[in-house]
């Protein structure tokens, strides 16, 4: 077991399909990106090993409403992260949401010291494609409630 930070994967493009429960690489040169989805342009921020950005974001509206620059946060195991303050309380569960025009429900937000973030369980409602060499992010969604419940 290990990990594949961003300063082996920004080489590569790589699927996550949460329906499946596979993890695919791709090769960017033969994908046909009108079936992927919605593309989001991928930005970097931080900085790694060698110098390397390391982690990635999107400049779009948070699951809230406000336009931010949102990190794509695999390691956070709910649907998004807002700053504090965005929101009353530490968490809130959205019954529906309607985010870059898809309806989402049962979305658990949390408010956190200074970041925004897609987590996890919101990006397993669609088929994430990242094509890291030419920066940009798919999103195809799969399913409206949280996986694991209709």
């Amino acid at each position: 077991m290990g990990i594949l930070g961003m300063d082996c994967l920004r080489h590569y493009c790589l699927q996550l399909d949460f329906e499946a429960g596979k993890m695919r690489f791709l090769d960017h040169n033969q994908m046909d990106a009108a079936k992927l989805g919605k593309a989001f342009p991928l930005m970097f921020s931080g900085v790694g090993p060698q110098g390397k950005f390391v982690r990635p974001f999107i400049h779009q509206d948070n699951l809230i409403g406000a336009t931010t620059n949102l990190l794509i946060d695999t390691g956070c195991n709910i649907d998004g992260l807002v700053e504090e303050g965005a929101i009353k309380g530490l968490a809130v569960i959205l019954p529906e949401c309607i985010w870059e025009g898809e309806i989402c429900t049962n979305l658990i937000v949390a408010a956190v010291d200074h970041v925004n973030a897609l987590g996890l369980s919101f990006l397993a409602r669609h088929l994430v494609t990242f094509d890291f060499p030419n920066q940009t992010m798919y999103l195809k969604q799969i399913r409206v409630g949280p996986i694991g419940r209709p």
